[in-house]
């Protein structure tokens, strides 16, 4: 059972909302929809086979965090890919090993959701380090909600889903 507090419980912290709500105060707003972020997903491809990707990343994960978080397996390609890059970045240049460990890793609406080892409730809402990990990684990865396509894969998306060529020009609300 979770504690709830007068802040934030833990549920709520590594939810997809939570994250949406950091990154429009972070001055991020969206520039795709979610469906045309899934079409970016499919032509963004990196140049190795999916096993192969997962078994790095889990050995990156398990050498150097420790844990090897759940739901790898369920992110597109092109994050797993850019995941271990991105989060080696965020430590000190003395540090061994990575500072935290990360437990799980959903996307949810286009976000991508973290949930860490270390995190607890907050009785007051605030910006914590946890969090500028979600809007760091959440800005990072690419394809990602709050930056235009790269017009290489705008264009692989009108061509490959000629279904989402209208949503292309529509902008998100």
């Amino acid at each position: 059972m979770e504690a709830t507090m007068t802040g934030l419980t833990l549920t709520q912290l590594e939810s997809a909302d939570h994250v949406y709500v950091l990154m429009r105060n972070h001055g991020c707003r969206l520039r795709l929809s979610e469906v045309v972020l899934s079409g970016a997903f499919e032509v963004v491809q990196p140049h190795i086979e999916r096993g192969q990707l997962l078994s790095e990343v889990s050995t990156f994960f398990r050498s150097q965090a420790i844990l090897v978080p759940e739901g790898l397996d369920e992110l597109p390609a092109c994050w797993l890919s850019a995941l271990p890059t991105l989060l080696w970045a965020t430590r000190e240049d003395h540090w061994e090993k990575l500072p935290y460990m990360i437990r799980r890793l959903d996307l949810e609406r286009g976000i991508l959701c973290v949930k860490f080892k270390q995190e607890q409730p907050l009785e007051i809402t605030r910006l914590t380090r946890w969090d500028e990990l979600r809007i760091y990684l959440n800005q990072s990865l690419q394809p990602n909600l709050w930056q235009a396509l790269s017009p290489r894969t705008e264009r692989a998306v009108w061509s490959s889903r000629p279904d989402l060529r209208r949503e292309l020009f529509r902008l998100p609300d």
